[in-house]
């Protein structure tokens, strides 16, 4: 069998290496390869600037009555954690009467189990990617996630998510300020606490990335064709795939694994999904002794995450459409948030011309999109929001199965594309 896979975020290439070690041969599209040798970088693209966390520990959907709430007030703020910019897109309103529909307890109380069962999973592949040294040695730090709060009302929400995430074996613990401060010394005065998840843990992106590509790279049965896909043919007995170049391409099966972007080439096969871009951008502080543990800042929504040499600062969701342009206000109050929950750390601490942004998929229901199209021979992988990263591998495997006409290790139901 010949797949190819369109998209080289965390989902392609998790797909692709779960086809490889099947026995497929492996057709990659990706037009954005970093490739050291020419210089080229990746300045955008949310498999590369997210915050690296494997989170069991976000079981709450994005469609949930507390979110739909708060983003009511704060949807129009350009500098607030939440902003939709105004536009005519009918694809937005449906989306949106479609979150709005989902944002209450009874779906809550639906896809928590799902979300936790596919983190669960997940970071178990990760462990075996990890174990079997295929791609090498990469960070995996399971010292926990701390969600740190300044106010009594946003703690006592988080701990009542944890008592409902210690259903599924997800220890945890509240840390009253002193405590965390034992831990984290430059915690700012102002913090109330935190609440720490042992189940998480901290990843480098572009560090797993970039062994992964190598692995791809390396195995005789991949190859890579760095040109965009521009439309896809189903009036044969295989598909073709065109591309910018103008060459066109035949495969027994297709992946789509495009992210915030996957729409564009599923309405050329002839269906689509409710699917909306949530750009997040991220920045970062070589000051890389200063902040011990990963940890997510609850009231402005931004993630800390300590690597190597530098704290990247990630985080808002601005739905703006397809777009990689910078909103300077946006930026600086990620830097802000940095001098608001610890101490010693300005917004000078940051290189602000660095920002680097991507864009998440965002299905209104807050799951995630993994099945076959109207046409079986078309799967596809997006829709992982803010856990995109900490599902890759479990949806990459999932997606093979799908492929490969073989049953998944858990159920796909919640996922189907044809839900809405």
């Amino acid at each position: 069998m010949k797949v190819a896979v369109i998209g080289g975020g965390i989902s392609g290439l998790c797909t692709s290496y779960y086809l490889l070690k099947a026995g497929v041969q492996v057709e990659l599209f990706e037009p954005h390869k970093p490739n050291k040798e020419n210089k080229k970088e990746v300045p955008f693209g949310a498999s590369y600037v997210n915050a690296g966390y494997l989170t069991p520990s976000h079981i709450i959907p994005l469609s949930s009555p507390s979110l739909f709430a708060s983003g009511l007030k704060m949807m129009f703020q350009r500098k607030s954690p939440f902003y939709i910019k105004p536009r005519l897109s009918a694809n937005l309103i449906k989306w949106g009467f479609n979150f709005a529909k989902h944002s209450n307890n009874k779906h809550v109380d639906y896809a928590i189990p799902e979300i936790a069962q596919i983190n669960l999973y997940s970071k178990e592949l990760f462990q075996e990617i990890l174990s079997s040294n295929e791609i090498g040695d990469f960070q995996y730090r399971d010292r926990g996630l701390l969600m740190i709060y300044k106010t009594k009302e946003v703690g006592d929400e988080e701990l009542e998510v944890s008592h409902r995430a210690s259903e599924f074996g997800i220890k945890s613990e509240l840390l009253e300020h002193e405590a965390l401060k034992k831990i984290e010394p430059h915690i700012h005065p102002s913090v109330l606490g935190a609440v720490r998840y042992y189940s998480d843990v901290s990843t480098n992106p572009i560090e797993f990335m970039s062994k992964m590509w190598a692995y791809l790279m390396a195995h005789q049965n991949f190859n890579l064709v760095e040109n965009k896909v521009e439309a896809i043919d189903l009036n044969r007995a295989e598909v073709r795939l065109y591309t910018d170049s103008g060459e066109g391409y035949s495969f027994d099966k297709v992946a789509i694994t495009t992210g915030a972007q996957a729409n564009r080439l599923l309405k050329s096969a002839g269906d689509s999904i409710l699917l909306e871009a949530g750009k997040g951008y991220a920045i970062q502080t070589p000051k890389s002794n200063h902040i011990a543990f990963p940890a997510l800042l609850l009231e402005s929504k931004v993630a800390v995450s300590p690597f190597k040499d530098i704290i990247r600062f990630s985080g808002t969701m601005e739905l703006s459409g397809i777009n990689h342009n910078i909103n300077k206000l946006r930026v600086s109050a990620i830097a802000e948030s940095a001098e608001q929950y610890y101490q010693g750390l300005s917004v000078n601490d940051f290189k602000l011309d660095k920002v680097r942004c991507g864009l998440r998929p965002l299905s209104p229901d807050g799951l995630p999109y993994i099945g076959v199209s109207k046409d079986p021979r078309i799967v596809v992988n997006t829709g992982g929001a803010m856990m995109g990263w900490s599902i890759g591998p479990a949806a990459g495997k999932m997606t093979t199965a799908v492929l490969l006409e073989q049953k998944t290790e858990i159920s796909l139901s919640p996922f189907v594309l044809n839900r809405f």
